[in-house]
């Protein structure tokens, strides 16, 4: 039995301002069971697709707060740089 995969990516800038920052989101289906039907194989992305979001969402959240923290951090070291 064949499977396949498909994954899209984007690169953007991560501030408006930014020149180095960027973020690469992607999603990925793979393993898609070639031996299906048509309309069983659109269900199984589209019950992938919304699985992919849940997982995105939650994954950029997590992504959010880590540099958030590092932010934090890092402008605490150059305060203490410029003392």
């Amino acid at each position: 039995m064949a499977k396949v995969g498909a994954k899209v990516g984007l690169t953007l800038k991560l501030f408006a301002k930014s020149q180095w920052e960027f973020i690469r989101p992607e999603l990925e289906i793979s393993e898609i069971d070639t031996s299906k039907t048509g309309e069983e194989i659109k269900k199984e992305i589209n019950r992938a697709v919304k699985v992919s979001r849940l997982a995105y969402d939650a994954l950029t959240e997590e992504m959010n707060k880590l540099i958030k923290e590092q932010a934090e951090v890092l402008n605490e070291e150059v305060n203490k740089s410029k003392e």
